[in-house]
């Protein structure tokens, strides 16, 4: 499967990497809107041609797969224009800045009958059922509630501080806590409550979140993009808790009792990138003629930019270049 990545930034070079060591995978072309960046980025990352421009990327024939590695702002957009040339997308998350732009590009793509899916880790990786599964078997009795921790200090990339390319905390981390409250309680978000630390242009650096959930039960996360944390999880139930190492890409659980004694612990099943799970999901998918992705369906997508937009609308974080 030859791979197309669109965009020539940091993500686009670790998605190369990853794909030039995954089984059944090539990475085979880059496209940038200038033609000296997506030389240099070829060369130095071993790709076979690179494009001064989208559109000559998409028509090249022997592209499989385009990974959309461009900013938030342009991921709609982008996902539509390859819609327009037939090409199947693995779209970077978040997939839009907001719901409608989310459901304006999945809607083309659908009338097309183009692959079109979003690259967000945890749905792709073994431990999204092994999360799954736990939550739903009783083993700390009934789960009450959960708490997620996304932060990183990352401000010195100007990306993250332009509300015009989607930057703040929610879209570029925050989605990666909400996105492990989804998997294990649920999408049933009656009541949302937030506060943010936000910049005088309006871009969020850190929120903390509150969900309330149809069945009763709390989620909470946190996220910043101005300080470090554990970047771990915590699930509670009736009868004891659990810890997860890594809120994205988990690097283990360890299971407790009521009283606090640790009961035993649970290796991650991962063994792969999580980039290598995406790719190695969307080639079965498309080996089989499907649209969109078990993982994170399509509708699944929309829900989550339908939280987030709640949240951002609470936060009081516009994006102008969305017409918001």
């Amino acid at each position: 499967m030859n791979i197309g990545i669109l965009g020539c930034g940091r993500i686009a070079r670790t998605m190369a990497a990853v794909a030039a060591k995954t089984p059944g995978v090539n990475a085979y072309a880059a496209a940038s809107r200038s033609p000296e960046k997506a030389r240099a980025f070829a060369a130095e990352n071993g790709l076979d041609v690179s494009y001064g421009s989208y559109e000559e990327l998409l028509r090249d024939r022997n592209v499989d797969l385009v990974y959309i590695a461009t900013p938030h702002s342009r991921h709609a957009a982008d996902v539509m224009l390859c819609a327009d040339y037939g090409k199947p997308v693995l779209c970077e998350k978040p997939f839009a800045l907001n719901a409608s732009q989310a459901r304006k590009a999945l809607c083309y793509a659908e009338e097309k009958g183009v692959f079109v899916t979003e690259a967000i880790w945890p749905r792709y990786m073994p431990h999204a059922e092994l999360l799954r599964s736990f939550a739903a078997k009783g083993e700390i009795g009934t789960i009450t509630s959960a708490a997620s921790s996304m932060a990183m200090s990352i401000t010195e990339n100007p990306r993250l501080l332009d509300l015009s390319l989607g930057g703040g905390a929610l879209l570029d981390v925050g989605i990666y806590a909400l996105t492990f409250l989804s998997m294990v309680l649920g999408d049933d978000v009656a009541d949302v409550s937030a506060r943010g630390v936000l910049t005088e242009d309006g871009v969020d650096l850190e929120d903390y979140i509150t969900l309330g959930f149809g069945n009763g039960r709390v989620g909470s996360a946190y996220t910043a993009i101005t300080n470090a944390s554990s970047r771990s999880s915590i699930l509670r139930g009736t009868e004891g808790y659990a810890t997860i190492e890594s809120t994205a890409a988990f690097g283990g659980m360890k299971i407790y009792d009521a009283g606090g004694q640790l009961v035993r612990q649970v290796e991650s099943p991962n063994r792969f990138s999580g980039y290598a799970y995406e790719l190695m999901a969307c080639a079965r998918v498309l080996e089989e003629g499907g649209t969109e992705c078990p993982e994170i369906p399509h509708s699944k997508t929309i829900t989550m930019m339908e939280l987030m937009d709640r949240i951002r609308d609470i936060l009081g974080v516009r994006y102008p270049s969305a017409g918001e």
